[in-house]
This record gives structure tokens, sequence and C-alpha cells, in this order.
């Protein structure tokens, strides 16, 4: 004789492997009681149902799941999907942070530089003293600049060609030094006052205004220039 094909199943606190299948009020476990008639006939003749029931066992509560067939194997279906789909939503979500964190920076490092400048020097490693006095809103951007420069030897002849040397010779390239920030409007100002401070100190610079205004630095000894210093480089 053929096997009675179940008309539901039963899970217990969710052990999906380990469901009941139920094809008459007998199969249900002994422990529903009074509640086994009345769940089958919800369930009988119905192609599709799902239901639960929760008892306090003790100590314990032990949850109950009722399934047709068509509802079992779309619970199976699920649980075997779940997984990946909540894996994908997570990168989806860590995706999306990243995506706020580098509109964050991007707002952030744009409103900086819409305020501000900042006064840097370029450091010879054998001398340790600078080369040539810059300003800029990015550092990082205007240095690549001038080392593009020196590698088509155009710009600023005295620092590219110093610059393009050390690249063709394969030596250390000079390391770059944030020394002041200050507003963008104030910038050439702050700029040209590091330059003439450095004149006065007998640096040797090789930035184009050195050699005009060495002579205009000695009619300057006697003034302070407010310059806002601040250590470290980028």
């Amino acid at each position: 004789m053929a096997p009675k094909k179940p008309i539901f199943r039963v899970v217990i606190n969710n052990d999906m492997d380990n469901s009941i299948p139920i094809t008459a009020v007998e199969d249900f476990p002994d422990e529903l009681g009074e509640y086994r008639e009345s769940i089958f006939a919800q369930m009988a003749g119905k192609d599709y149902y799902t239901s639960q029931l929760v008892l306090k066992r003790g100590d314990d509560l032990l949850t109950y799941d009722f399934y047709s067939d068509r509802a079992w194997l779309d619970e199976v279906k699920r649980q075997a999907v779940e997984p990946y789909e909540e894996r994908e939503r997570e990168q989806a979500r860590i995706l999306e942070r990243e995506q706020w964190k580098q509109e964050g920076i991007r707002e952030a490092r744009e409103a900086r530089g819409a305020e501000f400048s900042f006064i840097y020097h370029v450091v010879d490693r054998e001398t340790s003293l600078p080369v040539y006095v810059g300003r800029s809103v990015d550092v990082d951007r205007r240095i690549q600049q001038h080392l593009n420069g020196a590698r088509s030897l155009s710009g600023i002849p005295k620092l590219y060609g110093y610059l393009g040397k050390l690249i063709e010779e394969e030596r250390d390239l000079p390391t770059v030094r944030v020394v002041g920030r200050t507003s963008r409007p104030s910038a050439e100002r702050e700029e040209q006052a590091e330059i003439f401070r450095l004149i006065r100190e007998d640096v040797p610079l090789f930035n184009k205004e050195y050699v005009r205004a060495t002579t205009r630095a000695r009619s300057l000894m006697n003034i302070q220039f407010p310059i806002e210093w601040y250590e470290g480089g980028r």
C-alpha cells in the first residue's frame, strides 16, 4: 500500500531539518493536546496555509509552525536563499556607507579648499634646506604638477631643472613641508613674506621671485610679517 501523502508539516522551534509530516490528527506531537483537532480542521482542504502557535512548557517557550506542502516548500527556499540575500544587502549597506563617507570627505575638502590656502616648502634631502616656497589649496596636487612639469621640463626653470635632474639620476626626491595656513585672499602675500624671510636668512631659492626680490628684501629687513605657523607636512 502506498504511503499516505502528508498534507502539511509541523516545525518545532524552527528546526526545519526535523519537521514532522502530518496526515491525520494523531500525527501531531502529544504536547499540542486539545489544539491538534482545531489546527487540523483549519488546515484541511486548504492549498496554502501557514500558522504559528507558541506554548509555554515549564520555563521554556516552544514555537510550532504549521505549513501546507506549498508553504513548506516556499519556506525551505526562503531559508536557503536568505543568507545570500542578507549578504548582498549588507554589502549594499557597506557600499552606501562608503559612498556617504567619500562624499563627506570630498565636501570637507572642498569646504577647506574654499576657505584656506597652504604655504609649503620643497626641502632638499641632502642640505635639509628649502629650495622652493609655494602656496596651494591642495598641496598634494600642486606637488604632482611640479613633478609632471619637471618631467616635461616646462614651467619654473630652476625648480623643474632641479627636480628633473633628481628624477633622471633616480635620486631621492625632496620632501614637502607645510609651514603655514592662511585665507585664500591672503595666500600670495603670505607666500611672498615667507620667501623674503628665507632670503634674509641667506637661503637660496628657486622661486622666480628670488632674483628680483633680493634687493627689495633688504629694504624690508625691519618689517615683521605675521605668519601663523603649523608644524608637520603632507
